[in-house]
């Protein structure tokens, strides 16, 4: 070979070491067979995780395959999203899809070898420029077959997988370790929610306060001050609808008209801290007739007046976990949106998904421009200086109470469904103004911590990769273990090879001339 690798080692086209693979399909004797395609594979461990039981008389035309443990799987299909597999022994004798190309390597040549060099970022880039097509792009066997790849002694073979395998090994444990980071993360991310949502998270400030002898407002005068402001909204509007008539209150019996917002059932419900006060959602929203709204159904607005451009209309791809998600796949007309303008969000307005991802929330933010929602969600407009919008979301996010209600009334026949009756039953808790400030300066401090936590694992992740495409790297130039000069060069090894597949070849049939 050329001076980068070994001059032990040689190089042949991956079909010079490997089997043919039969293509005769499963045993028809067989009732049953364990068949495994591309969805089998698990990609973060280049396993196959999901091996299907297919009943013979449904067996699908792609199954053709008939697979051995060691062989290794190099899907032909999307190659860049690398399903690429050892087969595993209990696999033995079942069936693979034709989407992949079966890689059976002959006597000398070690599968895990075979298997880490076409996982490497070389050899998979290579096939991947060989694409043809786009629904969807794919490679054929022949391409895969036909790449170059360093051959070395069978001995070494051994000695370079047993080092890949290792050094995995550990990289593998540092993955893990990151995975029970996150989900430690996640779990403390819940916990502040909780802990905000419940008092729990602001009880020292909140006795410090009180030690210090600072007023502040309560949740009850809090809520008193929010519905008589909803009140007065409510005769200012009543005011003028009969002075556009022409009328003249003599009297105050119009005012008896009035419905006040029904508080919430607290049966059952557990003891909030001192200040703090259950209030109903119709408590805590503007005082106007569009506060709380769910998306336009299916008659309001069709899919045939869906444009490529123009008004966004938001989905529950915008709603993830407390955050906004900018974009949007659906736009319509200026017209329309004039036709929808009950629809239309403003910035801090609460978004909630009501169905798919039931109960995700945001808040709207300040750039969010002209947008409307759709059917899959609900809009609320609290109240200005009441319940804050941030620590809301919280609520619905985190809070036990909360969620123990909706995931116990949203149960729809055949999927969960979210809807304003449920909203309207369930107690929120409001503290304090200046107490749900400090819970969600306290809330955002946290998440910067978590975010910052989350970046570094993000980053070594990032890390982990490369190193494992490093190791791959070093593993194939020869540079990952030492060359033992007793071991019988790769040449040999080859010249064997090719000599045993002409040996065992059929033998070519002769033509014969058709005699006139």
């Amino acid at each position: 070979m050329s001076g980068s690798v070994p001059a032990i080692w040689a190089s042949a086209t991956v079909g010079d070491i490997c089997d043919p693979v039969a293509k005769t399909g499963p045993d028809k004797s067989k009732l049953t067979f364990k068949y495994v395609d591309l969805s089998s594979i698990d990609r973060a461990t280049g396993k196959i995780a999901g091996a299907t039981t297919v009943e013979m008389s449904a067996a699908p035309s792609r199954a053709k395959q008939v697979l051995k443990s060691g062989d290794v799987l190099f899907s032909n299909v999307r190659v860049y999203l690398e399903n690429i597999a050892q087969v595993s022994p209990d696999l033995e004798g079942e069936i693979g899809s034709t989407a992949f190309c079966v890689l059976r390597p002959t006597g000398g040549i070690n599968a895990r070898y075979l298997y880490h060099y076409v996982s490497s970022r070389k050899f998979v880039l290579a096939v991947n420029a060989l694409q043809r097509g786009n629904s969807p792009p794919s490679v054929q066997d022949s391409d895969v077959r036909e790449q170059i790849l360093p051959v070395a002694p069978t001995n070494e073979q051994h000695r370079i997988v047993s080092k890949i395998d290792e050094l995995f090994s550990r990289i593998d444990g540092g993955e893990q370790a990151l995975e029970r980071v996150a989900k430690l993360v996640e779990r403390y991310r819940q916990s502040v929610l909780k802990a905000a949502v419940t008092g729990e998270l602001t009880r020292d400030w909140r006795e410090a306060r009180k030690r210090a002898g600072e007023p502040m407002e309560s949740g009850a005068a809090l809520l008193a001050r929010i519905l008589k402001a909803r009140r007065a909204a409510w005769e200012r509007a009543e005011i003028a609808k009969l002075k556009a008539k022409g009328k003249t209150p003599t009297d105050d019996r119009w005012k008896q008209k009035y419905q006040e917002p029904a508080p919430p059932n607290t049966t059952d419900l557990p003891e909030l801290p001192e200040g703090w006060v259950w209030a109903g959602i119709d408590q805590v929203l503007q005082p106007t007739g569009d506060a709380m709204k769910t998306g336009p159904f299916g008659s309001l607005l069709k899919k045939h007046e869906h444009v490529s451009d123009g008004i966004p209309v938001l989905g529950i791809e915008n709603v993830k976990a407390r955050r906004f998600i900018s974009g949007s796949n659906i736009h319509i007309t200026l017209v329309k949106a004039a036709e929808l303008v009950g629809y239309r969000v403003v910035p801090g307005d609460v978004l909630i998904s009501r169905s798919g991802t039931v109960g995700d929330v945001c808040v709207v933010p300040e750039e969010i421009g002209d947008a409307r929602i759709s059917t899959n969600l609900m809009k609320m407009t609290l109240a200005q200086d009441g319940l804050l919008p941030d620590f809301f979301a919280c609520q619905i996010y985190g809070s036990p109470t909360v969620l123990d209600r909706i995931n116990a009334m949203c149960k729809g026949s055949t999927r969960s469904f979210l809807n304003q009756a449920i909203l309207r039953a369930i107690a929120f808790a409001l503290p304090p103004i200046r107490e749900q400030q400090e819970a969600m300066r306290k809330i955002v401090s946290s998440e910067e911590d978590a975010e910052s936590l989350v970046r570094d694992m993000h980053d070594g992740v990032r890390r982990a990769t490369a190193l494992r495409q490093s190791i791959l790297k070093a593993a194939f130039c020869g540079q990952l273990v030492p060359q033992d000069p007793n071991d019988e060069p790769a040449s040999k090894l080859l010249e064997r090879i090719a000599a045993e597949r002409a040996n065992t070849a059929p033998p070519q049939r002769k033509r014969t001339r058709k005699t006139t």
